[in-house]
């Protein structure tokens, strides 16, 4: 989260009907403790993956930068890491808003996912 962004630490999941142009709120989940046991920061989140039942985020320990870049433009000096917390694999369930947490044994870091998809 950026300083003086008026935001709170947190995800918001949402959902674009076919047809739609409106977001609808599926979940919102405040100060994530998983991602970031000391603070409570949310991990950065890029291209989360989908399947028809569930969002799917990969949290690493890796936060955003405290001040804000120009759009089209990378300075990754701010950005924050904790090398001593673990990754976790976050499925919300589109229908609910559920959350369920799977906690890794090491930390990760990804971007750009290719496909996801539920074997029934």
């Amino acid at each position: 989260m950026q300083k003086n962004s008026g935001g709170e630490p947190g995800y918001i999941v949402t959902s674009i009907k076919p047809g739609s142009r409106h977001r609808d709120v599926v979940a919102r989940i405040e100060k994530p403790k998983e991602s970031s046991p000391v603070k409570g920061f949310p991990s950065f989140q890029h291209m989360p993956l989908a399947t028809s039942e569930h969002y799917i985020m990969v949290e690493a320990p890796c936060y955003y930068p405290d001040t804000a870049t120009k759009v089209g433009n990378v300075d990754w000096t701010g950005w924050r890491s904790n090398i001593l917390a673990s990754g976790n694999v976050r499925l919300v369930s589109r229908s609910s808003g559920e959350s369920i947490i799977y906690p890794l044994s090491y930390s990760v870091f990804a971007i750009h996912h290719i496909n996801a998809y539920h074997d029934k």
